[in-house]
C-alpha cells in the first residue's frame, strides 16, 4: 500500500492490509496481482476492496481451478472497513466483524490462507438471514 493510500483507509483497516500485503509478498506473490484498490461505500464508508482470486501480475497460476476462480472473480471481493470485512457482490451477504478476539491481523491470516492456496473463502448467512433473505427476493 502506498503512503497515499494509507491516509484514506481507517486505522483497523489498514492494519488489516498492512499484515495481508506483508503476507502475500513473504509467500512469493504480488499484492497488487489480487487487485486491491480503495473504494467508497454509500453505507460502509471507505475501504479496501481486494479479490481474493489472483487476477493479475506476472507468475499468474493457469491451473483449471485457477482460470474458473478467475470467471468467477467478482463472488469472492472482499471490502475491508474499519467495522470489518463484507462481500460487496451479494445482495445478503455476510460481515466477518472486527473484534477484540477477532482483530484485523487474525481476519488477514485467514484470507492470506485463502488467497495463497486458492481457496477463497465464501460468505456465510445463518439460517434467519437466508429465510430474510428468501422472503425479500426483489
Amino acid at each position: 500500500m502506498t503512503d497515499s493510500n494509507k491516509k484514506k483507509l481507517g486505522p483497523l483497516t489498514q492494519r488489516f492490509a498492512d499484515h495481508l500485503s506483508e503476507g502475500v509478498e513473504y509467500f512469493g506473490a504480488e499484492f497488487a496481482s489480487f487487485d486491491p484498490f480503495i473504494a467508497t461505500h454509500a453505507d460502509d464508508g471507505v475501504g479496501l476492496m481486494i479479490s481474493q482470486v489472483r487476477c493479475k501480475g506476472s507468475n499468474l497460476p493457469n491451473s483449471r481451478k485457477e482460470k474458473a476462480l478467475r470467471k468467477k472473480k467478482d463472488e469472492f471481493l472482499i471490502f475491508v472497513t474499519d467495522e470489518g470485512i463484507t462481500y460487496p457482490a451479494l445482495k445478503h451477504g455476510s460481515m466477518l466483524p472486527f473484534t477484540e478476539e477477532q482483530s484485523p491481523e487474525r481476519a488477514a491470516l485467514l484470507f492470506l490462507a485463502a488467497m495463497i492456496y486458492s481457496n477463497p473463502i465464501e460468505s456465510q448467512m445463518c439460517s434467519q438471514c437466508a429465510e430474510e433473505a428468501s422472503q425479500n427476493v426483489d
